[in-house]
């Protein structure tokens, strides 16, 4: 991040030790520490796979950040987080931080961090929302003005505290809402993605239950 981001070069001089760390070296360090699995787990989380491997493979269908057949390779190693919506997370942050600061390696994994003990009590077949990534950073994002006061204020408000939970129409709104910055923040950000503000494409980065499927919410998301 030091050599890569022009705001940081001038620290160069103090670091004479260089340790470079791609795309690849981020992945490793949040499969094999954040995310590791005991060997007994994978056996469990293979067979969600391969039961829900047509939902999972529709997601962002048509974008550079859809299913990959490698993806199932990894699907234990990024459990509870989905391989498409890691590469959705690493591109929004891109596009919000165009300094390049708060996409390195530190927030990533801080962000993946929480969101694992977040998620600790549910049961297998859950996974993290996008939508995780708006609420976690929303304060970043106000700071760096690449969200309006206006707009948060109006969404969290829509959030609140449903009495029905996630079924409540307020709080799906809410959530779509948050999603569709992200998607709007990326397309100006990296339109060579060719994700799109759609109804389907909300629904993909919502999905919590695998067992349940996404036909609820893109019934319900239009509206």
């Amino acid at each position: 991040a030091v050599s890569g981001t022009s705001n940081l070069k001038k620290l160069e001089g103090r670091f004479p030790v260089r340790v470079e760390l791609s795309d690849a070296d981020t992945n490793a360090v949040i499969r094999n520490v954040l995310l590791a699995k005991n060997s007994s787990a994978i056996a469990p989380l293979n067979d969600i796979l391969t039961a829900n491997k047509g939902e999972i493979s529709r997601h962002l269908e048509g974008t550079e950040l859809s299913y990959r057949y490698e993806d199932d390779d990894y699907f234990a190693s990024d459990y509870p987080i989905l391989p498409s919506r890691r590469r959705f997370w690493d591109h929004v942050l891109r596009a919000l931080d165009p300094s390049g600061t708060d996409s390195q390696l530190r927030n990533q994994l801080r962000m993946v961090d929480k969101a694992v003990k977040e998620n600790l009590d549910q049961p297998l077949g859950h996974v993290v929302a996008s939508d995780y990534l708006f609420f976690n950073s929303a304060d970043s994002f106000l700071q760096n003005r690449s969200l309006s006061k206006d707009l948060y204020l109006e969404i969290m408000s829509l959030y609140g505290n449903p009495a029905d939970g996630d079924l409540d129409d307020d709080r799906v709104t809410a959530r779509a809402c948050a999603v569709l910055f992200l998607v709007n923040k990326l397309k100006t950000g990296n339109p060579d993605t060719g994700i799109s503000a759609t109804a389907d494409t909300v629904a993909d980065l919502l999905i919590e239950d695998l067992h349940r499927g996404s036909g609820h919410l893109r019934g319900r998301l239009p509206g």
